[in-house]
């Protein structure tokens, strides 16, 4: 519900671009997910999206839990 939130802030603004994400826990269902609202990259892992995407994003989005924001962030 989130992520949905943020998306449409982010494209109300028409300043940002979907440029990459973790969309899902299962990484088949997140990718198909990505590909039906536009994002240009997903990765399977936060971690992972951190080194790939590393000086390329001006902004991340967590929409996560709450008690799990810390440790991503």
């Amino acid at each position: 519900m989130i992520g949905t939130a943020h998306r449409h802030a982010m494209w109300l603004d028409n300043l940002y671009v979907l440029a990459a994400g973790v969309v899902g826990r299962d990484p088949q269902a997140s990718a198909e997910f990505a590909n039906s609202v536009g994002a240009e990259r997903v990765y399977s892992d936060y971690r992972e999206m951190a080194e790939q995407e590393a000086g390329r994003l001006g902004v991340v989005a967590v929409v996560t839990p709450n008690n799990t924001h810390f440790e991503i962030a």
